[in-house]
């Protein structure tokens, strides 16, 4: 499989409202995270993953993993559906009709930087919302 792992931190703006948060709401902060993670990350690298098939992209999902107080979030492509996509991110050599080589890492180092702030967005707005 092919995965790439990230860890965002130092986010002052994006620590503060999860603090504030509170115990009880630390699972709309998780959901929150989630859904900016497959926006700008997941989706935006299943456009840029190379297709012949279209099973490598197909392949792209997220896991969300628990250990101690941290939720750890992957994207990850490969599996059993598509074994070859870490050969396929990791092949610079190689010249894809569509797509591109390192498609996930690409569009993570591209993302890395909103992150935060759209994590922090999307809690306002779901507190807002809810009123």
């Amino acid at each position: 499989m092919s995965d790439f792992d990230f860890k965002i931190t130092g986010e002052k703006e994006l620590i503060e409202k999860i603090q504030r948060l509170g115990a009880g709401m630390m699972k709309e902060a998780q959901e929150a995270g989630l859904g900016v993670a497959e926006e700008l990350v997941l989706e935006p690298a299943r456009a840029r993953a190379p297709m012949k098939t279209g099973r490598t992209r197909r392949s792209g999902h997220v896991v969300v993993r628990k250990f101690l107080d941290a939720t750890i979030v992957k994207i990850i492509f490969g599996g059993p559906v598509a074994p070859w996509a870490r050969f396929v991110h990791e092949n610079l050599e190689a010249n894809y009709k569509n797509g591109e080589p390192k498609f996930l890492e690409r569009t993570f180092l591209g993302a890395k930087t909103q992150f935060a702030p759209a994590v922090a967005s999307r809690i306002s707005l779901a507190r807002a919302v809810r009123g």
